[in-house]
């Protein structure tokens, strides 16, 4: 994405595990055309791994509406190890 810019941040935890989660905007180009694009992404710190969950579309109504599913998404996320 071509500039783009960091319009929401904050440090959650997924499962048990501390995270980070941003959303971003910004604009993609393809065949002469300028999309306009958002993306949510979730960065979770497992054990000694990095594991990143993302979602991206266009930057519209859709997205918006798809966003709150995105977040019941990530917030599924089970790490079974830690349970052994």
């Amino acid at each position: 994405m071509k500039n783009s810019d960091v319009i929401d941040k904050s440090v959650v935890t997924i499962d048990t595990y501390p995270s980070v989660t941003f959303k971003v905007r910004g604009k993609m180009e393809r065949s002469g055309i300028t999309i306009p694009m958002i993306m949510r992404c979730w960065v979770v710190f497992y054990e000694d791994k990095i594991v990143f969950l993302q979602s991206m579309g266009i930057d519209n109504a859709e997205f918006k509406a798809l966003e709150q599913l995105y977040f019941l998404i990530t917030n599924s996320v089970i790490f079974p190890d830690q349970y052994k």
